[in-house]
């Protein structure tokens, strides 16, 4: 059994080279798949991130954008917590709780979050679990709202 992500043989221990042709129309369909979330994930206007462990494993330009970072690679890794403004903290906090022990979507709802360079953002977010590796997290996607507030 050989792993198409990695490139080793499950069995052997042995790296193995599979050629477009080779691949089973299973494997075929989930590199399919795998692309065109890869694309809609780079692709978005909104933010979307996968955190894990309270800590950002993966975020989009958009939300990095969103949060005032040059680059996606600026945040992986960063603290959640520290990106959250702390008037909103313990409400998201126990909503996250409850996505991770219930395995439950959080619905839309509104906050704060933290840019790098200090200034607060408003948004509205949602999110839902996604395993990320062989750890839970969660998938969140979330949008500026800051003009639509200052417009009311």
């Amino acid at each position: 059994m050989s792993s198409i992500a990695d490139g080793t043989n499950a069995e052997s221990g042995r790296a193995s080279v599979r050629g477009e042709g080779d691949l089973r129309p299973g494997d075929r369909a989930l590199r399919d798949s795998e692309d065109r979330f890869r694309r809609l994930f780079e692709m978005s206007l909104d933010a979307i991130y996968i955190q894990s462990g309270g800590k950002l494993a993966l975020i989009n330009r958009a939300g990095a954008k969103l949060l005032g970072a040059e680059t996606p690679e600026n945040l992986v890794g960063r603290c959640v917590w520290d990106l959250v403004h702390p008037d909103w903290r313990e409400r998201i906090k126990e909503q996250m709780g409850r996505l991770l022990e219930e395995q439950t979507e959080i619905p839309l709802i509104q906050g704060k979050y933290l840019r790098l360079d200090g200034n607060s953002v408003d948004v509205e977010m949602i999110a839902t679990p996604c395993a990320y590796g062989d750890r839970p997290g969660a998938l969140l996607l979330a949008r500026d709202i800051t003009g639509q507030r200052l417009a009311r």
